[in-house]
């Protein structure tokens, strides 16, 4: 039972750390894009 809200619980923080690294190489392609121009 543990185990199971453990893996959730890992499984959910990975994704939405993903979500917001994706979102950081976003903002950081954006800076160098508007530095270019």
């Amino acid at each position: 039972m543990t185990d199971d809200i453990f893996y959730v619980f890992q499984h959910t923080c990975g994704t939405k750390a993903k979500f917001e690294y994706d979102n950081l190489l976003k903002n950081i392609f954006m800076v160098l894009f508007s530095m270019i121009i």
